[in-house]
């Protein structure tokens, strides 16, 4: 009994092994299935490489050893604004900047282009541009930075635009406006 059953073990085996396991038509199938699998994760990792690129700007410009990338939108936007004379007719401005990313920024930098009450560029001295104004502090998303300053030689100005230069991130990395130089030339000529 026990040598009829490895004798039927051993045909069966034998059998299978000679026969094969599967079909010609299920081995197409899986060659099949296992080329496009193979096609899909070849096209996962070019999306993988792709959001990487994409999210490079988020990553701190020294742990990136590339120069900083421009964003195509900006990070912050413009809350309120005032500008004009005091009571005492010197002109001055208040500047709010509305963190608008996903990441605490702790510096920004912009300049006003000053305007009087016809949409003409208030100029006097050297130009309605103002240098350089920095706004430093924290703000999480969706918070804001807030100053003010006193604007010399520009007792006509009473209108005003905002032009961000760059932000910095707690995390080290920096947006630049690659746009700056020529929104500047394309904006201070008129308010309008």
């Amino acid at each position: 009994m026990l040598k009829k059953m490895i004798s039927t073990v051993l045909l069966g085996t034998s059998l299978l092994v000679l026969v094969g396991c599967g079909n010609s038509a299920e081995l197409e199938q899986l060659k099949s299935e296992n080329s496009a699998l193979q096609q899909e994760v070849t096209q996962l990792k070019a999306d993988k490489k792709n959001l990487e690129d994409k999210i490079a700007m988020y990553v701190p410009s020294e742990l990136k050893g590339k120069p900083i990338t421009d964003l195509p939108d900006q990070p912050m936007k413009v809350g309120n604004f005032s500008i004009g004379p005091d009571d005492m007719g010197i002109t001055r401005t208040r500047v709010e900047l509305i963190n608008v990313t996903s990441k605490t920024i702790d510096a920004a930098e912009f300049v006003i282009l000053k305007f009087d009450n016809f949409g003409r560029p208030a100029s006097q001295g050297d130009g309605n541009v103002t240098s350089p104004l920095t706004l430093q502090g924290e703000a999480a998303p969706n918070g804001v930075l807030t100053g003010a300053w006193t604007l010399y030689l520009s007792d006509r100005a009473t209108k005003g635009k905002i032009i961000l230069k760059q932000v910095h991130f707690t995390d080290g990395s920096v947006w630049r406006n690659s746009q700056f130089q020529d929104q500047l030339d394309k904006e201070k000529g008129s308010y309008n």
